[in-house]
């Protein structure tokens, strides 16, 4: 959820006030934002149980929080990229264009940094 809420206003630093104020307010935001909330929230549930999954089975390792914390990174910006590689089935020959990827990184940098802030539950004898 924090990537609902945070990558849409990642994405307004790049752009000018005049262009955002004109989506926002245009026929086309009102039906495509809901619509990428939905397929988004319908790719990113796996997503999301996959990287619960991994949690949990990383905390039964005797890893130092800093590797836990490192492949956590990976697999949600890997799910992350995953997640935006379905919604742009119909055209994947411009899967890597300069837009994709501001759009990829403005909803991966929540993940990232949620991950980042995040306590990982401590078990006792475990390196830090």
């Amino acid at each position: 959820m924090t990537s609902v809420f945070i990558g849409p206003f990642l994405l307004i630093f790049n752009s000018t006030v005049s262009e955002v104020i004109g989506y926002i307010f245009s026929l086309d935001f009102a039906l495509f934002y809901p619509m990428a909330v939905l397929v988004g929230w319908v790719f990113s549930v796996p997503c999301f149980l996959f990287l619960w999954l991994c949690y949990a089975l990383l905390l039964k390792t005797n890893q130092p929080i800093w590797f836990i914390k490192g492949v956590l990174i990976s697999v949600s910006f890997l799910c992350c990229i995953t997640v935006f590689i379905f919604m742009s089935l119909p055209d994947l020959r411009n899967f890597w264009s300069r837009g994709n990827i501001i759009l990829i990184s403005a909803y991966a940098l929540p993940l990232i940094v949620g991950i980042l802030c995040y306590k990982i539950k401590e078990i006792q004898g475990r390196k830090i």
